[in-house]
C-alpha cells in the first residue's frame, strides 16, 4: 500500500483511507439512502479559512457555502449557550426527510433520522476525544437562523443536531497526539 499521499490526509495529519475501486459507486448509493447532511462552521481550524462549508460525503471534501465565520455566529446558532462561542468548529447535522420517507412511511422515519444523527454525533465525539480535543453536542438550536444561512426550507431538509469541538482547557496549542489535530488554539 505504501506511504500515504498528501491527498490521503486531512489538515493536521489525520489519515483518511482512500476508497478502493468500485466502492465509490456503492458509497454514493448508500449516501442517497441516508437522511443526513453535515455542514461545518469553521472559525479556528488550521489550513481551513473561516467559513460555512458543506461536507460532500461522496467526494470526501468540504465545499464552501459562505466565506467568514465567527464566535458570534456560533452563539447565534446556539442560543443561551454562549460558553460554546469559543469552539473552533461547529458541525450542523441536517436531515433530508424524503430520503427515508420512501422506506418508512410513518413516524418511524423521524425516529430513524434522530437515531442516525445520534450515531454520527457519538462517533464525532469519540474521534474528537481520541484526538485530545474537547467535543460537545447540543440540540438547543436556533433552527430558523441556521436553516436561513444554509438555504434550507426547514420542511424537506431541517437542522436537527449540532456538535462542536475546541481545544481542551489548559491545552491550547497542544494535543495528546503530535500532529494529529487540525484545531487551532488561537483565540
Amino acid at each position: 500500500m505504501g506511504a500515504p499521499r498528501a491527498e490521503d490526509r486531512a489538515p493536521g495529519g489525520l489519515r483518511i483511507p482512500r476508497q478502493r475501486a468500485g466502492w465509490s459507486q456503492l458509497a454514493s448509493v448508500a449516501r442517497l439512502m441516508r437522511a443526513g447532511e453535515v455542514y461545518v462552521l469553521a472559525t479556528r481550524v488550521r489550513d481551513l479559512p473561516p467559513g460555512l462549508y458543506h461536507y460532500r460525503s461522496d467526494a470526501h471534501r468540504l465545499e464552501l457555502v459562505r466565506e467568514g465565520a465567527s464566535a458570534r455566529q456560533i452563539v447565534r446558532y446556539l442560543p443561551t449557550q454562549g460558553y460554546f462561542g469559543k469552539a473552533a468548529a461547529l458541525m450542523l447535522m441536517t436531515a433530508v426527510f424524503p430520503r427515508v420517507q420512501w422506506k418508512y412511511e410513518f413516524p418511524r422515519a423521524y425516529r430513524v433520522v434522530l437515531a442516525d444523527a445520534g450515531h454520527l454525533c457519538q462517533t464525532f465525539c469519540l474521534a474528537a476525544t481520541w484526538l485530545g480535543l474537547a467535543p460537545f453536542c447540543t440540540m438547543a438550536l436556533a433552527d430558523s437562523k441556521i436553516e436561513a444561512d444554509l438555504g434550507l426550507d426547514g420542511v424537506t431538509e431541517s437542522v436537527i443536531y449540532a456538535a462542536g469541538v475546541g481545544v481542551r482547557p489548559g491545552r491550547v496549542g497542544s494535543s495528546r497526539k503530535p500532529n494529529s489535530t487540525s484545531v487551532s488554539g488561537r483565540a
